[in-house]
């Protein structure tokens, strides 16, 4: 009974839902709703996934620049150590070929800086002679911001640039006292070389100043960046490369794997009519030896009766000379003898390989000669 209700109850919530709109409308949200959480749950697995084998790639990177970090390491300090050993079979120790390093920028730097002050002192001295604004002490100055220019920019540059500067600034001072000097004597040089020396004096101190603006000192780690983002750009190329090849081959794989389910399934289907077949075939023969061995019994009951009958047409007049005695041997084959004609007169019916025995073989328990 609360079967009975139960069902009816679910079968009025059914209706309910199919006639409703709202329900309906409730339903679809739902199902949209639990979509886009399936989604959203794919979706943060795989990103779990990509976290994972980026932190596993991070972490094999960082493996290989360490390994690559200690190999250098490894061999610069190898390659210090020779070089060690040889300066120190010439009786030159690291601490003594460091002091003549600094000795010799402490000397070409003190050079440079005493001629920057005598440089300047120089440009007071012309312009407490002469003024400021003449030409001499305008002359004098440019080379004096050239001097400090170089001065400063110098361990920004190149080795051989370097070099450059040490002999320029170590010849400005010179120059700039032969000019002043062929300014106080009147030499006649002065008046030829003047406007040259200024023109190249502004010049010097332009580009001295334009190079203090302009000097990079990223300019090779910039190169290196470029390189590096052209390097980025391959491997980003590269990596939608191989993805687009990853998809093209799961989507072959699943392919495959459709038509090894799709043949698998054709097979099984096979086999499976083929085992019906088969067992139609048995329940058929099955059910012929039924019939056929109904069919035989029923001819053997026939031949049975039909035996019985006979012998006991035959027993009637021993019965009735049941008053005479017969010596032992007669009837012993008297019963042989009509064991035969009963033997003779039944058909033999064989099931398979082995012969059914007939009624005449029993015994009959009212046969008067036994």
């Amino acid at each position: 009974m609360s079967d009975q209700i139960e069902r009816e109850q679910q079968i009025e919530e059914e209706s309910l839902t199919k006639n409703s709109l709202q329900i309906q409308k409730a339903a679809w949200i739902r199902e949209e709703l639990e979509k886009r959480r399936a989604q959203e749950d794919q979706l943060l697995q795989q990103i779990l996934r990509e976290q994972q084998m980026l932190q596993e790639l991070d972490e094999d990177m960082d493996q290989n620049m360490a390994h690559a970090k200690e190999g250098r390491r490894y061999r610069e300090d190898m390659k210090a150590r020779v070089d060690d050993r040889v300066y120190e079979m010439h009786d030159l120790s690291a601490d003594k070929r460091e002091g003549m390093r600094e000795y010799g920028y402490a000397y070409r730097r003190g050079y440079a800086l005493a001629m920057v002050f005598f440089s300047l002192a120089l440009c007071v001295f012309a312009g407490y002679l002469h003024g400021i604004a003449s030409q001499t002490c305008l002359v004098l100055m440019f080379f004096t911001g050239v001097q400090a220019a170089i001065l400063v920019h110098k361990k920004q540059c190149p080795k051989f640039w370097q070099f450059v500067c040490d002999v320029f600034s170590a010849l400005i001072f010179p120059g700039m006292l032969i000019l002043f000097i062929g300014c106080e004597l009147h030499y006649s040089y002065y008046e030829r070389a003047l406007p040259y020396c200024l023109a190249v004096g502004l010049f010097l101190l332009a580009l001295t100043t334009a190079s203090y603006f302009l000097y990079d000192p990223y300019r090779s780690a910039r190169r290196r960046v470029g390189d590096a983002k052209s390097m980025i750009r391959s491997i980003e190329r590269s990596a939608k490369k191989q993805v687009k090849k990853n998809q093209k081959q799961q989507i072959k794989e699943e392919l495959r794997q459709d038509r090894l389910q799709k043949k698998e399934s054709e097979k099984l289907l096979k086999i499976q009519q083929k085992q019906e077949v088969r067992l139609e075939k048995q329940g058929k023969r099955l059910q012929k030896w039924e019939t056929w061995k109904q069919q035989f019994l029923e001819r053997f009951r026939k031949s049975e009766d039909i035996v019985d009958e006979v012998v006991s047409d035959e027993t009637l007049p021993d019965a009735a000379a049941g008053d005479e005695t017969l010596p032992e041997e007669a009837v012993v084959d008297e019963a042989l003898r009509k064991d035969t004609v009963v033997d003779e007169a039944l058909p033999k019916e064989t099931v398979g390989n082995e012969t059914l025995p007939t009624e005449s073989e029993e015994e009959d328990p009212d046969d008067p000669h036994i």
